[in-house]
Order: C-alpha cells, then structure tokens, then sequence
C-alpha cells in the first residue's frame, strides 16, 4: 500500500493544514523505490472523498501520476459522485477492479 501523503490519521480534518515538502518528496523517493523493479505497475486508486480535505493532497496525487506514465490505474467498484475512487472500506467484499482515467481525473 502507498499513501498519496505519508501523513495519516483516523480523522482527515486532523492532517497539517499545510504540506510538510521534505515529507513528500521522502514519499516520492519511496513510491519510486518500491516501483522501480516492476516494468508495468497497477495501482488501485482508493483515497475516496478524503482527498479533498487538505488541497496538497491533489497536487502529491499529480506528482504521484506524473512520475508513473508507464503505471496502469485501477478503482474499486464505482466512483462517487464526485468522481473519486471509492475508499475499500465502504465497499462490498465483491466489488471488482475497473480502469481509473488518472489523467483525466487529475487534470
């Protein structure tokens, strides 16, 4: 599992207002190292409507994205109605994978 942001919390209201720069790029380095050995990754995109609670959340998403254009995104079940992948908590044990457009849902 990776997290869009290292920082986490039961409750997302809780997460600094601002972004810690040296935590992300630390998270970067991560994703990049667990990644680098796989030729054509799939990430499940799951992070729900909590992304919108901190702003910096989408832009470490972007960079997420725009550092694996080689990476196959994928979601669990249906998105919410405001787009969002869904987070697998709230999900039956039998959704299935279905293609996530990270492209478009980032831009």
């Amino acid at each position: 599992m990776l997290n869009v942001y290292p920082e986490r919390s039961t409750d997302p209201e809780l997460l600094k207002s601002e972004m810690d720069d040296e935590l992300h790029w630390k998270n970067m380095e991560c994703i990049a190292r667990v990644l680098k050995e796989i030729e054509h990754p799939i990430l499940c995109a799951a992070w729900g409507i909590n992304i919108n609670v901190r702003p910096y959340l989408k832009a470490c998403l972007r960079n997420i994205a725009e550092s694996l254009p080689h990476a196959t995104w994928k979601s669990i079940g249906v998105r919410t109605i405001e787009g969002h992948p869904r987070h697998p908590l709230y999900l039956p044990a039998d959704s299935v994978l279905i293609d996530f457009d990270i492209p478009e849902y980032i831009a």
